[in-house]
């Protein structure tokens, strides 16, 4: 890091570097220690292994966004950055988090690091961080095909509209879940927290497909705003 980063960096990524020296050191000194009731937390090891793994991604990407000249060390000074990564470091203390929701909450950060206030306003960004933390990866994965299904533009000639086991039928098929009953499964929380329409008819056999393939207007921008179709 040069000296101008050095002094203008009293920021998120020197938490962000502290924060993986810290997970870091919990794990060596567990790893360490003969003390017996540390074999009973496994679970808790293994998740901050991985968020000191998982900051440091986020410290190196930092990093080489200033390094490149796509972020400027005072954005990292902002209410709205210290706001989004109290969420990002929120999610972490409630784990399991995974590479695929690291991935989501990482490129919600750092949208709300570069985004520009008139499109997305801070209170904003920070609602879709906590969103995202919300979701686990299975329902992150289904959102991320529905976008990019919605992007294709392929089941606009399929005529969806009312037929719910159709539109199981194309995630099935475009991104693998392999179980009809698997996408029901992880839909729900997708419906609960408003990122897609809700089912329709007494059975809820059937879907109001709209123009973006169910997704709401708040999803649809949840899925730009991380571009987690390839996630």
């Amino acid at each position: 890091m040069n000296d101008e980063l050095g002094k203008t960096e009293a920021s998120a990524l020197t938490v962000v570097g502290a924060a993986a020296k810290q997970w870091d050191a919990l794990v060596t000194g567990v790893l360490a220690s003969s003390k017996k009731e540390f074999l009973i937390m496994p679970g808790k090891l293994l998740q901050a292994w991985r968020n000191g793994d998982f900051l440091s991604q986020l410290q190196r990407e930092l990093e080489d966004l200033i390094a490149k000249g796509r972020l400027r060390p005072e954005q990292l000074r902002t209410e709205s950055a210290k706001a989004g990564l109290q969420e990002v470091m929120a999610a972490l203390e409630d784990p399991p988090v995974d590479q695929v929701k690291f991935h989501a909450l990482k490129a919600a950060f750092l949208k709300t690091l570069q985004s520009d206030e008139a499109d997305t306003a801070a209170p904003v960004a920070r609602t879709i961080i906590r969103t995202i933390a919300r979701l686990d990866s299975g329902e992150i994965s289904l959102l991320g095909v529905i976008y990019r299904v919605d992007r294709a533009g392929k089941h606009r000639k399929l005529q969806l509209t009312g037929v719910g086991h159709a539109w199981e039928k194309v995630l099935v098929e475009e991104g693998g879940f392999k179980y009809h009953e698997l996408v029901r499964n992880l839909e729900d929380s997708l419906v609960r927290y408003r990122l897609l329409s809700p089912r329709v008819y007494s059975d809820q056999s059937g879907v109001s497909e709209g123009d973006h393939f169910r997704l709401t207007s708040f999803g649809l921008k949840v899925c730009e705003f991380l571009a987690i179709e390839d996630a």
